[in-house]
């Protein structure tokens, strides 16, 4: 009897045992499936950061390449309106050269048409007379006392 109670405590000892090796095994593989499944989560979310990652990098060579064109097309634009410029500028100190040139022209052809009338009014001893655009007044130039026309208008030179 005292073996058979040996046994049977042999048996439930075993019975123990084999419940918690079974109890291990289940955990173990519940554990192992776990752990494949972080590994497969952990290998996505690696694949997605890895192409987050080109991605973004492809994105910052666009938008480099992007600026760099923008940036010599706005250079190109100015070197395009700093030329203009310069051509415009040019053009206008020509046309500024040409009218000083015919200004200078006309004011001495005036100074020498003014040099011949003064010359012609001092040469005559007569009263030289001059009328208003309209007729209706007449100054006179007195011949070689001649200065400047005769301010005072003289309505009443036809009753002279």
């Amino acid at each position: 009897a005292a073996a058979h109670a040996q046994a049977v405590r042999a048996r439930a000892q075993r019975g123990t045992v084999d419940q918690i090796a079974g109890i291990l095994d289940r955990m173990g593989a519940t554990e192992r499936g776990l752990f494949a499944q972080r590994q497969a989560q952990t290998r996505r979310r690696t694949l997605i950061t890895e192409e987050t990652l080109a991605g973004g990098g492809v994105l910052a060579f666009l938008v480099a390449g992007l600026a760099l064109v923008t940036i010599r097309r706005d250079f190109a634009g100015r070197r395009r309106a700093e030329a203009a410029l310069r051509a415009l500028n040019s053009e206008l100190e020509s046309r500024v050269a040409q009218r000083t040139a015919e200004l200078a022209r006309v004011n001495e052809s005036l100074a020498q048409s003014e040099r011949r009338f003064r010359a012609l009014v001092n040469a005559t001893s007569d009263v030289v007379y001059q009328m208003s655009p309209d007729w209706s007044e007449m100054r006179y130039l007195q011949g070689r006392n001649f200065v400047a026309d005769q301010t005072d208008p003289s309505r009443t030179w036809l009753d002279k």
